[in-house]
């Protein structure tokens, strides 16, 4: 996609320096449509193209400029190291942490997220996903973020609908996430803490 079509998915006034970043990169970036596993991604491409970006279309602007920076990380070591590196090595980390510290401090994020992203900045994280405060912190900008039940606001011992009419009685939190069991086949699941549920009552 044009770099101008970028624009309605990023936080106002970040167009010119998100393409500053990225046009003499020769990198493709493509907007998909939500992936319950991600929310982007980056490979290295043959001819053509060097580089390609995917960036699930459902984020909210904040997350996108967050995923879009830690894809665009992947693509600098990349270009710097090859393959020697470690995905999310050292030499990941400190270029994540670099691009992040652009955006920092001009007016581009709220207060309560800017705060999060200093948090996530002296911790980075293998993905956004991974740093619980700063998931909380970007999801609660979602538009939909108030309108559901997450499984963290399940008291342990309380059931929950999931996905399809799967009944679980909620455990308690094992590190990160939580241990659940389903009724009907007795099965063990780890939940995300902001996993959307149905509660029963």
């Amino acid at each position: 996609m044009s770099l101008d079509a970028l624009e309605k998915y990023l936080p106002y006034g970040t167009l010119e320096s998100v393409s500053t970043l990225v046009r003499d990169c020769s990198v493709l970036i493509r907007i998909k449509d939500e992936r319950k596993t991600k929310y982007g991604d980056y490979r290295p491409l043959g001819q053509g193209w060097k580089h390609q970006i995917t960036i699930n279309n459902n984020l909210n602007p904040y997350a996108f400029l967050v995923t879009l920076l830690h894809e665009i990380a992947h693509l600098q070591v990349q270009e710097r190291f090859g393959n020697r590196v470690k995905p999310h090595g050292e030499e990941w980390q400190h270029t994540y942490s670099t691009l992040l510290k652009r955006y920092l401090n001009k007016g581009y994020f709220p207060q309560s997220l800017e705060m999060a992203l200093v948090e996530h900045i002296n911790r980075p994280s293998a993905t956004s996903c991974t740093d619980l405060d700063l998931f909380k912190a970007l999801r609660k900008h979602d538009r939909s973020y108030h309108a559901h039940t997450h499984v963290e606001d399940i008291p342990e011992g309380g059931k929950f609908v999931w996905r399809d009419n799967q009944v679980f009685v909620k455990g308690s939190k094992m590190r990160t996430r939580y241990r659940c069991n389903e009724l009907k086949s007795g099965r063990v699941y780890f939940f995300h803490p902001l996993a959307e549920v149905e509660k029963l009552n």
